[in-house]
């Protein structure tokens, strides 16, 4: 595969994966309520789920390739989530600041990643 389109798959993936975090988040804070101390989703949060979705398409580009071991590729790809989910969405925000809550956020993560 040639460099260019290595790159635009690249970003094409990560504008879905930055449309979906941000449609779940927007569900997420329409299913709470407009209560301002539950907000759980502000302006500063909204512009770090772009860099978030680069970096999971960045493990899912490591993913798709075929030189890796499956091991390793899948490894890579959970290692990136979480390292993406971990930046820029656990630690910017205020409302999960507790240990408990991110060590539930990584489990939830295991879960959903060794289902799929």
């Amino acid at each position: 595969m040639n460099k260019l389109r290595i790159l635009k798959n690249w970003l094409t993936d990560g504008c879905i994966y930055y449309t979906v975090i941000s449609a779940v988040f927007l569900i997420i804070s329409l299913l709470m309520g407009n209560d301002a101390s539950k907000t759980v989703l502000r302006e500063s949060s909204f512009l770090l789920m772009l860099p978030c979705g680069l970096v999971i398409s960045m493990g899912t580009q490591i993913a798709r390739t075929e030189t890796v071991a499956r091991w390793a590729r899948i490894l890579c790809h959970y290692l990136f989530t979480v390292l993406a989910l971990f930046l820029f969405i656990w630690l910017p925000s205020d409302s999960l600041a507790t240990p408990m809550a991110g060590f539930l956020m990584l489990v939830m993560l295991t879960v959903i990643s060794w289902v799929a």
